[in-house]
């Protein structure tokens, strides 16, 4: 058993270990990114996507600061990057 797992199984009460508790514990910054499974942070890959949306739709900078600082810091950078990208695609960064 990896290490990854182990922090995971420690992290995680045996109810929590289904697969959806899991997501849902790592997008509510319980648990660390670098100890999910590939396959909970493939899913969170939507979540993340789901969350730069949003940001992205607000109107005012101060808006998606207060948006991104109620992110669990274990997942914020992922978001961050996620706006950051599509917004210098969408040429909204010039």
């Amino acid at each position: 058993m990896s290490s990854n797992q182990l922090a995971l199984d420690a992290a995680l009460s045996e109810y929590e270990k289904s697969p959806m508790r899991q997501l849902e514990a790592l997008l509510k910054g319980k648990v660390a990114w670098e100890d999910a499974s590939p396959a909970i942070q493939s899913a969170a890959g939507f979540h993340i996507y789901k969350a730069a949306t949003a940001i992205l739709g607000m109107q005012s900078k101060e808006e998606r600061r207060a948006a991104l600082e109620k992110i669990p810091p274990s997942i914020r950078p992922y978001v961050e990057a996620d706006v950051h990208r599509r917004w210098l695609k969408e040429g909204k960064g010039k």
